[in-house]
């Protein structure tokens, strides 16, 4: 009877040990409908995206072209956050590599963004973030480059807080929780509408990145799309993968983003009256976004 006593003692002590850790466990709000900004601070971000063993197939009326390309694409801003509703944007670098071989014809070519050097002023008069290039004028070429350029920046800024709300949830978690979403709102995916598919997220530790607390997380997503672009109109795309997140838990934002990607479009298209081509594209998509905090003398602290 003794023994049997104390084993459920010893096992009872054990539970209740278990309980106390379990109440212990703590919990992370990873979004909000109002995050901090950074008021002040400066921060470099780097985004680079790397397209491989990408392979094509193209038939225009009779004649069949195949091949292959690769595009790398670099990004370079400097955020300075000025005020709550005022960020200066420095574009340090905005440009494109692309080299291909059609038909046994080797074709390299550099293209660089009118936006590259060049200085956007961003404010938020009501809800909505508006910018204004600032600087010399632009030529009249470049305006459509320029003005697009803006736009993608504006609208990543007006959605990032609600896609956050709806990736992450405004709740908390724990790390290890498990959760999915509506794939619609997976980043760095404006060049396609997204039809369906399907994304898991997994909060996997908090460690600390640029002096804060971080939560890193691991998505794996499959999506069905069709490219925004009108001239592409016809086409279907598949984009499959995983991410590697790291999230601020201080200012709720994603400042370290890697992604690796298959990617396979197809279908026929019309890019202007009377050209018809039937068209397949399938490659690897490897994409980095790496958020630096930098000091007054714009160098990593």
């Amino acid at each position: 009877m003794k023994l049997c006593l104390a084993a459920a003692l010893v096992a009872l002590t054990s539970l209740h040990s278990s309980a106390q850790e379990l109440v212990g466990v703590k919990e992370y709000v990873l979004a909000s409908e109002d995050p901090l900004m950074p008021i002040g601070a400066t921060h470099q971000v780097d985004d680079n995206s790397n397209m491989t063993n990408c392979k094509l197939k193209i038939t225009v009326g009779e004649q069949d072209l195949g091949g292959e390309m690769g595009k790398n694409s670099k990004e370079v801003q400097i955020f300075e956050y000025l005020a709550g509703d005022k960020i200066k944007v420095t574009n340090l670098k905005n440009r494109a590599f692309e080299k291909s071989t059609i038909m046994g014809q080797a074709k390299a070519e550099e293209e660089v963004s009118a936006i590259e050097g060049r200085m956007v002023l961003l404010k938020k008069p009501g809800k909505k973030w508006v910018g204004k290039l600032k600087g010399d004028p632009v030529e009249p070429i470049d305006h459509e480059n320029v003005d697009d350029e803006i736009k993608s920046l504006v609208r990543s800024l007006n959605n990032s807080t609600a896609e956050s709300a709806e990736i992450y949830g405004t709740g908390p978690h724990k790390v290890g929780a498990t959760w999915e979403f509506d794939p619609k709102n997976v980043p760095g995916m404006d060049e396609f509408k997204i039809v369906k598919g399907a994304m898991a997220m997994t909060f996997v530790e908090v460690k600390e990145l640029n002096w804060e607390p971080c939560a890193i997380l691991k998505g794996t997503f499959t999506i069905n799309g069709l490219p925004t672009d009108e001239t592409m109109a016809g086409l279907d795309a598949k984009v499959s993968g995983e991410m590697r997140i790291a999230l601020s838990l201080k200012y709720l934002r994603d400042d370290n983003i890697k992604g690796d990607m298959k990617v396979a479009v197809s279908g026929v298209m019309e890019p202007r009256a009377g050209v018809v081509i039937d068209f397949a594209m399938a490659g690897d998509l490897n994409a980095k976004r790496l958020t630096a905090v930098l000091s007054p003398k714009k160098g990593p602290l």
